[in-house]
């Protein structure tokens, strides 16, 4: 047992390692560095990590900044940022004060002249927190669709496809805006690819999306909507935007070479499988699943550490409380059981993992038999997507609170 708790301390010091060197701020602080600042802006920052991404910026800035809001999640402020609004708001569903706050970011750059930009700090969770219904949508509507498709097991680029057709502010339509003033966007890819206009669903940048893709799209996951709703969709986003620019300032594929560094440090064999990782949860379990058997039966010098990064997708049936992350870590847990000197550890690198206050979990190959010990029902946590409760009591939940990052999950399978 000893062992057992130095590797599980080990995985998580690597990740905390990690996730600390990929700090939002640190991260907005280099890109600014090689960034031409010629104009006075308005700082508008969306996001989980939209506070440490407007504290590097006013910091650097300085007077620059002539006035600004940061909206982020409830609980992810951590104070005053000289004159700037700081306003929390919906995650990762849509609410009212995710509309009040996107209200006064809308008021505030109208009628902008062009010797004063937008300084635009985007990070992961940016659609829910930023969005302004189109008109003739209820927020109660966009909040069942919303919902509807994130239990359905829709990628989110698709996801985001649909909400940038409902919204007044996404798939390029702020940029659109607040033409003539240029806006400047500095980006935390949270999207697998750095596909820009999926990222927060692309409020500066022009939408590939049609309408008929986004009826398929509602289709293919059986997401009613009413005729006045498919009546909306069908105003198509803006296809070509003419004053924006973007740099990306981090990814998975960054958050996964740290984890690497980090790793080799501690005298663990790395190897980086991928950080592009998409397919749906069970799919992604076979694949690790396969990829520890082999290691398995390879002879080591050193315990074997497996990096795979990106957002596995699940489809949501039960009632139960979870997220991604922790129902693939329970998921894992049963797939490697009696698997003697192997863990796995699956964490949202911003330290919300769906609806909870939990990053991911971490299990190890007596996990599934000590669950079943201390009572609990692990198979029954897994069908009625239970896995944070299952986990909480097996003493297997991760929590981190939030972060100051947000760059997909971050997902290891240690083998010694």
């Amino acid at each position: 047992m000893d062992r057992k708790r130095r590797f599980r301390k080990s995985l998580l010091g690597i990740v905390n390692s990690a996730l600390a060197d990929m700090n939002a701020g640190t991260l907005l602080e280099t890109a600014l560095k090689n960034y031409s600042i010629e104009n006075n802006y308005i700082l508008v920052a969306i996001g989980k990590a939209a506070w440490q991404m407007a504290k590097a910026a006013h910091e650097m800035l300085g007077n620059r900044i002539i006035d600004g809001i940061v909206i982020t999640k409830y609980e992810h402020s951590k104070g005053k940022i000289g004159n700037l609004e700081i306003l929390e708001a919906g995650h990762p569903i849509v609410d009212e004060n995710s509309l009040i706050a996107t209200q006064k970011v809308i008021e505030k750059v109208q009628n902008l002249n062009e010797n004063i930009h937008v300084l635009f700090l985007i990070s992961g969770g940016g659609s829910a927190l930023f969005e302004m219904p189109a008109t003739g949508i209820q927020l109660s509507e966009l909040q069942a669709i919303n919902r509807a498709l994130i239990n359905s097991g829709a990628s989110i680029k698709e996801i985001n496809a649909v909400r940038k057709h409902l919204s007044m502010v996404k798939g390029g339509r702020f940029a659109e805006m607040i033409f003539p003033a240029r806006i400047h966007s500095f980006i935390l890819s949270d999207v697998v690819g750095e596909d820009l206009n999926s990222i927060a669903s692309g409020p500066t940048v022009a939408d590939p999306a049609t309408s008929n893709d986004v009826i398929k799209i509602l289709r293919k996951y059986g997401v009613n909507i009413t005729k006045g709703i498919e009546s909306i969709i069908l105003h198509e986003t803006p296809k070509h935007i003419s004053n924006s620019d973007y740099t990306i300032i981090g990814n998975n594929k960054d958050l996964c070479k740290a984890v690497f560094k980090k790793a080799e440090k501690k005298d663990l064999d790395a190897e980086l499988i991928s950080s592009k990782i998409e397919m749906e949860v069970a799919e992604f379990a076979d694949l690790i699943e396969e990829k520890i058997i082999q290691q398995r039966k390879t002879q080591q010098i050193k315990p074997k550490l497996l990096i795979f990064g990106g957002e596995p997708v699940v489809k949501v049936s039960g009632k139960g409380t979870g997220g991604r992350n922790q129902h693939l870590a329970l998921l894992m847990a049963k797939r490697i059981s009696e698997m003697e000197n192997v863990f796995f550890l699956s964490v949202a690198s911003d330290g919300s993992d769906g609806p909870t206050d939990a990053a991911g979990g971490i299990v190890d190959g007596y996990s599934w038999q000590e669950m079943k010990d201390l009572g609990i029902d692990p198979e029954k946590a897994l069908v009625e997507f239970d896995s944070y409760n299952c986990l909480l009591k097996s003493g297997d939940l991760i929590k981190t609170g939030a972060t100051g990052t947000n760059l997909n999950d971050i997902l290891l399978a240690l083998i010694y």
